[in-house]
């Protein structure tokens, strides 16, 4: 037996606990549980689960064969193929099976830090057995033993009907598991903040996550504070403050039966008089008006709607720069200025600024048909007319580049406009397939994929055609939703919306696609799926509803209401994004937004660095000026001769730091061996040839696709990596090792 990939594999048994999901455990779990994830079990879904859809799509998609018969005579196979495949594959039919049927639960009590070297997690798999519980503890034990001595304690233990998989110290954790606990205070059921976030979701839930994000980051605060990296204690309290992660306090979800529908809830704690900044003001939407809503069609089959504001959000990132690091900050605001000196136009004043924080997207058969490809964009401007000019600018920004990189290529690509018979100008960008296009009117920025879209989109709300809010099913919708919510009207933040009946037929062959690419697998390796899996779309159907959800934000925090009629039935809307996923909006529009905002900050730097090579290069022509023509030996004697700082040799997204107030006697040798910039001058002079190198960044410190070069006549340009690969062999020191992913 390999001990080690068995240990891995019991590795990935207890990370697979997470998606288990019921509260029944919450009497067995500690109270200082930081996560929390249960469910009740197949066979304990109580009488909501009889009368619903999900039983009765599931048992015309014969779905107990799949998950009995099926998966494991599949994992069976996988395992008699490959050794290591059969050892994972032990401990996942080991405690798959029974922790799909019966009540389980996933703990992390976070980690034992008295050697802060070799920390020691708590964590836990509970699974309340019933009849199952000898053969599971039986043979979790055996696997354990097997696994051998482990780096930290593992163990199985049985009370009664339930067993628990521990990782680590689990006193505790075995006296609640054996009900011997004196006080039932101990428990999470009864701990209250955990009982406070339970009052704003499902009392009783067949599913449940919990999050204790306060513990979280007080577990990491005594991990730097034990820990012996000095930067990490100077500048973790700096990123918590500065990211306002500590507005947030925890965060829960849970899932029950509502009728005959599947409901969800969701809820952050982040409590307005604790000031919510970074990330927690994502948050802070503001409530939709009703002019956005009046610019998506009553026959809309998909829609959905957030709040966020870019620009805002901009400055905040910027503001928490200069609270983590000033100097950080400085590099920002230098790059932006870069940006503003190159292209022409700010990209906070010009482009974020005039965007509104009121976004939607929809499809419509009226405006483009049914498909995703007939997506609408909407943004409720701030300020029309500057929107129309900086998008105009930024556009023209991109020809440019687009007409600089595409040299003599026979082809033409550029943002072209057009302007219809009543006066809309409609920008896109002219390639086959699709011609991403944008339009302002009435106030509002449309998007979509073709000009005919934007065209039609822009003409319904000029015409004040029926809105979503026309909708009968739309409106029954968010009224079930917002009832019980709170007290009084809920100012609703943010929303989705999925047709699902009008959209099932055309989306049910590619559900059937993907369902048969999973199962074709199983059958080719001699593991027979059931044929009619998913079950025939005319047994969907009565089963199908509309699917929606609806945000909001108050002075407790974040909450979020779902209906649809089963799990996964946004699959039956072409995607979960207009479903109850959409109300995620702050989270999902954060995830798309922080990788951009990342390229801005890697453009910033990328433009900062390409200012100390220039600064560099004048130091260069200076010294020659003086030297009969020779460039200087090397970085040291331009320090000494030139005046130059020595950040001015240190890349933006380094780290370095020179030593404050040091002599030049210091500073020079700092420099020879802390310079981010590679020197090649040495024995050339100023009559070189124009394209020499005289000194480019190290290779990967800025990203891998490419360098900054300075080149004997002074300009500074960005070398694409493979390129800059045969320049470095060329004209570089050897030694100098190229950057992940190029040979």
């Amino acid at each position: 037996m390999n001990c080690v990939h068995l240990r891995w594999a019991m590795a990935v048994v207890l990370t697979a606990g997470t998606w288990a999901a019921g509260q029944p455990l919450a009497e067995r779990i500690p109270a200082d549980a930081m996560v929390y994830v249960a469910w009740a079990g197949a066979d304990s879904l109580g009488a909501g689960y009889e009368k619903s859809h999900l039983k009765a799509v599931l048992d015309a998609s014969d779905f107990k064969t799949l998950v009995n018969d099926f998966l494991p005579r599949l994992m069976e196979r996988i395992g008699r193929e490959d050794r290591n495949a059969r050892e994972a594959m032990d401990v996942l039919s080991a405690i798959s099976g029974p922790m799909w049927k019966h009540p389980s639960a996933f703990y992390f009590g976070g980690l034992d830090l008295t050697d802060v070297n070799n920390p020691i997690p708590r964590m836990a798999i509970l699974c309340d057995a019933g009849a199952e519980a000898p053969a599971l503890s039986a043979k979790l034990g055996e696997l354990v033993a097997k696994a051998g001595h482990t780096p930290v304690p593992l163990s199985v233990r049985t009370v009664g009907t339930r067993v628990m998989l521990v990782l680590g110290d689990a006193e505790r954790l075995n006296a609640l598991g054996a009900g011997d606990v004196p006080q039932a205070a101990a428990t999470l059921l009864k701990a209250a903040p955990f009982a406070q976030a339970l009052g704003q979701v499902h009392a009783e839930p067949v599913a449940i996550a919990y999050i204790d994000v306060e513990a979280i980051i007080k577990l990491i605060d005594e991990a730097v504070q034990k820990g012996e990296d000095r930067k990490a204690l100077r500048e973790w309290p700096l990123l918590r403050d500065a990211s306002g992660i500590n507005g947030i306090q925890r965060f829960i979800w849970t899932g029950a039966f509502d009728g005959a529908d599947w409901s969800s809830r969701a809820f952050i704690a982040a409590p307005a008089n604790g000031g919510r900044v970074g990330l927690a003001s994502l948050l802070d939407g503001g409530p939709l008006s009703a002019e956005l809503l009046k610019a998506i069609p009553a026959d809309a089959t998909m829609a959905g709607a957030g709040t966020l504001d870019l620009a805002s959000l901009f400055q905040q990132v910027r503001t928490a720069l200069g609270k983590v690091d000033p100097n950080a900050q400085q590099q920002f605001d230098e790059g932006m200025d870069q940006i503003k000196q190159r292209l022409g136009l700010d990209l906070h004043d010009d482009v974020l600024a005039p965007l509104g924080a009121e976004w939607g997207c929809y499809v419509a058969p009226q405006i483009a048909g049914s498909g995703l490809t007939g997506m609408v964009g909407i943004n409720r401007l701030r300020d029309p007319a500057a929107a129309e000019k900086g998008l105009s600018q930024l556009e023209q920004v991109a020809n440019n580049l687009i007409a600089q990189n595409m040299g003599n290529e026979k082809v033409t690509l550029l943002v072209k406009t057009t302007r219809e018979p009543s006066g809309l100008k409609i920008h896109y960008l002219a390639i086959p397939l699709i011609a991403p296009a944008w339009a302002i009117k009435d106030g509002n920025l449309y998007v979509g994929l073709y000009p005919q879209t934007v065209s039609a989109a822009a003409a319904f709300t000029s015409g004040k055609g029926a809105s979503i809010q026309d909708n009968p099913a739309f409106a029954a919708l968010r009224k079930r939703l917002e009832t019980g919510a709170q007290k009084g009207k809920v100012a609703v933040s943010g929303f989705g919306f999925a047709d699902l009946p009008r959209t099932a037929p055309e989306s049910y062959q590619t559900l059937l696609a993907l369902s048969r690419l999973m199962t074709g697998v199983g059958d080719l390796m001699g593991a027979p799926a059931p044929a009619l899996f998913p079950a025939p779309l005319p047994a969907l159907m009565p089963h199908l509803a509309p699917a929606g959800s609806i945000t909001w934000t108050d002075d407790d925090g974040w909450h979020m209401r779902a209906i649809s009629p089963f799990p996964g039935s946004e699959l039956f809307g072409g995607g979960a994004a207009m479903g109850p996923g959409m109300a995620m909006q702050a989270p999902v529009m954060l995830g798309i937004l922080l990788p951009s905002l990342n390229r801005a900050r890697t453009t910033a730097n990328r433009v900062k660095s390409a200012s100390n090579l220039r600064q560099i290069g004048m130091g260069c022509a200076l010294y020659a000026n003086e030297h009969r023509g020779k460039y200087p030996p090397d970085l040291a004697e331009l320090v000494k001769t030139q005046d130059l700082g020595a950040m001015v040799f240190v890349h933006p997204d380094s780290d370095k730091r020179p030593p404050v107030g040091a002599p030049m006697a210091e500073l020079a040798p700092w420099v020879m061996a802390n310079s981010d910039y590679v020197y090649v001058g040495a024995g050339k002079t100023s009559s070189s040839a124009p394209d020499d190198v005289l000194a480019y960044e190290r290779p990967g410190i800025n990203g891998n696709d490419g360098i900054n070069t300075l080149f004997a006549d002074g300009h500074v340009e960005f070398v694409r990596m493979d390129a800059a690969m045969g320049m470095i062999e060329r004209n570089g020191p050897v030694g100098i090792p190229a950057p992940r992913g190029v040979k």
